[in-house]
């Protein structure tokens, strides 16, 4: 678990509607859990900055995550440290861990 291994600790979280189904066994998944975690005392957002929790954004390609999400978070924290895990590609302010990052190397 993040909180035991890297001292992260979970907060919140949303859903993000696809507004797509795709394909599955058993449901036909058309939602993703967006799960906000943070490391020390960060102060809460204004009230003004707290979102929703649902997030309605059509999917882009594989895995890729919803451009309102990003917005939510910097909203809520614009002068803290961000950092998105399974990232695809790199946005400007945050650091990104992923295998699909580019010019990211896999360690072998």
């Amino acid at each position: 678990m993040a909180e035991d291994t890297w001292g992260f600790t979970l907060k919140s979280g949303l859903v993000w509607d696809k507004e797509i189904a795709g394909t599955g066994f058993w449901v036909r998944g058309q939602h993703e859990h967006l799960l906000i975690f943070i490391k020390g005392n960060p102060p809460l957002p204004p009230m003004k900055d707290v979102p929703a929790s649902v997030i309605r954004e059509r999917r882009r390609e594989h895995s890729r995550k919803p451009e309102a999400s990003y917005a939510i978070i910097e909203r809520m924290y614009p002068d803290l440290p961000k950092l998105e895990l399974f990232a695809r590609q790199r946005r400007n302010g945050w650091d990104a861990w992923g295998n699909e990052v580019p010019g990211d190397e896999a360690v072998a």
